[in-house]
């Protein structure tokens, strides 16, 4: 099938399956800009050339639970996910972990397919968080803690992946350097300091796929931090995150709060090789009351824990191994004997439940491609490359149409820069196409 090149745009730069779509790196403070560092939980073998969920997106960061939005295939289809006010949230890489690791899953993970363990681990709820405390203290004792004057500046760079990586990103501030307990209001970045994107289009925006951008975050001149980790005192904690529905999208920064006699120096130049800007597609976004039908229907309950809990719900079609496996702990005490029986039981019952389950979804998926080129037949291309790009039909009607107005706006010479973009990404996709895990 050939698609115009539009819709060869749209279906790169927001490949639906996601969980994540922009991550910040080479985070830098004004009282030292030699040192530098990362949000939490970011791993640096992940390859940043792609837009597909795995491998590219694996370690972003999420806000809300589970970090994948649930479709139809999912047992939390039609649930809530839950906003994480605080802490650090989590990421698919913590997620393979706990599978990967788990004697219950850990030989379904291994023959589950990049779908499977999209539908059976990362749209259920989140079993492992960001572990920012210990990674913070890692960053403490190998000098990846950056340095901040009191009314000086954070500057990051922001790699958006996907069209809801996009700006624009609010901040808030912790003075005890724990993610909770935040400091009064959000700090907002204005202008050419904050990623390209707005709040109305829930941070939509194709134009920056694959592209690199700065945040500057002004530090208030008030500011005081009490947090300790490592011997390294007076630090605080920032999160920043975007406003997307499948999201929020972002991370947390840990700073040292030193002081400097000297007025804060202004950021370094940023480098990247963007398309630039586009108002004439940017002047596309959708309706007050648009905006208003997308949050509604966009579920969500908040968890204002101090330190977010998991609290997974159990699979419903694991209730039978559930109660052999609390038969077994109440039987400790018995002879050897009869513990390996219930052992042996165990297991059975185990690759019982991960075959039945195989067998589930590759039906599931049989049907999936059924409706998808029933659907084709009844949809032109263009209509059709954005419906699946930007989620399918779970996707708000007002986003498809602005996105695609957005791209149509998109002057000719920085349209084949973006193409150009694309292409290198999906020739990463490609090459990257096995890279299911956290190899």
């Amino acid at each position: 099938m050939h698609l115009k090149t539009t819709a060869a745009v749209v279906i790169l730069a927001l490949t639906p399956e996601i969980a994540g779509h922009a991550i910040p790196y080479n985070i830098i403070g004004d009282a030292d800009i030699s040192v530098s560092s990362y949000i939490l939980g970011i791993h640096t073998s992940t390859p940043r050339t792609g837009t597909t969920q795995l491998p590219f997106q694996r370690d972003i960061a999420v806000f809300k639970n589970p970090v994948v939005p649930a479709t139809k295939w999912s047992k939390w289809w039609k649930k809530p996910r839950t906003y994480w006010a605080n802490g650090c949230g989590a990421n698919i890489w913590d997620q393979n972990i706990y599978y990967s690791t788990a004697a219950a899953t850990k030989k379904q993970y291994a023959k589950a397919t990049a779908a499977q363990k999209n539908y059976w681990y990362y749209q259920m709820p989140a079993k492992k968080m960001i572990d920012w405390k210990g990674i913070t203290t890692t960053y403490a004792q190998t000098n990846r803690i950056i340095k901040v004057s009191p009314g000086g500046w954070i500057r990051m760079m922001v790699h958006q992946l996907n069209g809801d990586g996009a700006g624009p990103y609010k901040c808030k501030i912790s003075s005890t350097g724990e993610p909770s307990g935040w400091n009064a209001g959000w700090i907002q970045p204005t202008g050419a300091n904050n990623v390209p994107g707005t709040a109305k289009s829930y941070s939509n925006r194709v134009a920056g796929t694959l592209q690199d951008f700065p945040l500057t975050v002004d530090i208030p001149a008030n500011l005081k931090c009490s947090g300790s980790y490592a011997g390294m005192n007076n630090i605080c904690m920032m999160r920043c995150e975007n406003y997307a529905i499948n999201g929020p999208f972002g991370g947390c920064v840990p700073f040292q709060l030193v002081t400097q006699t000297a007025p804060a120096p202004p950021p370094p130049a940023a480098t990247g090789d963007n398309i630039g800007d586009t108002p004439q597609a940017d002047s596309y976004t959708i309706s007050p009351a648009q905006a208003s039908a997308i949050a509604q229907n966009a579920t969500s309950t908040t968890d204002n824990d101090a330190n977010p809990s998991i609290n997974p719900t159990v699979d419903p079609s694991a209730e039978g191994y559930k109660r052999k496996l609390l038969r077994f702990m109440a039987r400790d005490a018995q002879p050897s004997k009869e513990e390996e029986l219930v052992k042996r039981e165990l297991e059975t019952a185990q690759e019982e439940l991960v075959k039945r389950e195989a067998e589930a979804h590759e039906e599931e998926l049989v049907k999936v491609e059924y409706e998808e080129a029933m659907k084709a037949k009844r949809a032109t291309a263009d209509d059709e490359a954005l419906a699946v790009a930007l989620g399918g039909e779970d996707t708000p009607p007002a986003l498809i149409a602005a996105a695609k107005k957005q791209l149509a706006a998109i002057p000719s010479a920085q349209k084949a820069k973006l193409n150009a973009k694309i292409a290198a990404g999906k020739k990463s996709n490609a090459a990257n196409a096995g890279n299911t895990g956290n190899n």
